[in-house]
């Protein structure tokens, strides 16, 4: 087994991580919040862990084929294989947990970590990348992420949407959805769960639907405003 370090797959994910704690960060210190300095790393390592557990173990669901005849390379993550909505499942439950216990709210920390997420999983993509992984996919959806979170910040700004509302993670759940379930159609079907005549459905695909009818549940709840200028 080699050590993992320093493989430019593990550099790029852990870069991609660290740049996406910043953006989190600085959003939180930007909607003038008192969530503390030790509150914020605690989350950032609980967050890290879960989801980069809830990553392996997704990709490990869905591709478990490739583990078949190799079960102990199910366990050198550094060699790739992270499934990021698993990672959302993993890294948000562990979010909404701390949030409870600690009475920080979650649509706080959700609207704040949205366009940091998007922004790593766009840099993270260049992992796949340069270990010739899941290309021309990877290029594809590393360019989507960058475009979401472009977009993101944009709307944002031209509703002037107050982080803790709940709707900036409404904006990202839809459009990465979305996105991802567009994306998807650019990989081979894996792990299909519902086949009707041409109509199939893959496990990724029905994480994407309900990942968009979460972020539609969020934007319907209130509909945002344009911001007008007082005369």
């Amino acid at each position: 087994m080699n050590f993992p370090f320093p493989r430019p797959y593990g550099i790029i994910i852990l870069t991609a991580i660290l740049s996406g704690y910043i953006i989190f960060s600085r959003r939180l210190k930007s909607a003038s919040t008192n969530v503390s300095s030790v509150q914020k790393e605690t989350l950032f390592i609980i967050t890290l862990v879960c989801g980069l557990l809830g990553a392996r173990l997704y990709h490990l669901l869905t591709d478990y084929h490739l583990y078949l005849d190799n079960w102990q390379e199910a366990f050198y993550i550094w060699h790739g294989g992270l499934g990021i909505l698993g990672g959302l499942a993993g890294g948000g439950m562990s979010v909404w947990l701390y949030a409870s216990r600690q009475k920080i709210s979650i649509k706080l920390l959700l609207d704040a970590a949205a366009p940091a997420f998007l922004w790593g999983q766009a840099f993270g993509r260049l992992a796949n990348i340069t270990n010739g992984e899941l290309l021309p996919f990877a290029y594809y959806d590393a360019g989507a992420n960058f475009l979401l979170f472009l977009s993101l910040l944009v709307i944002e700004r031209k509703f002037h949407l107050k982080t803790g509302t709940g709707k900036t993670f409404g904006g990202f759940a839809l459009l990465y959805g979305l996105g991802r379930l567009v994306t998807e159609q650019m990989r081979s079907p894996r792990l299909i769960i519902l086949s009707l005549g041409l109509i199939k459905l893959s496990f990724t695909e029905l994480a994407c639907l309900i990942l968009a009818g979460t972020g539609l549940y969020h934007l319907r709840r209130q509909k945002p405003k344009p911001y007008l200028e007082p005369h």
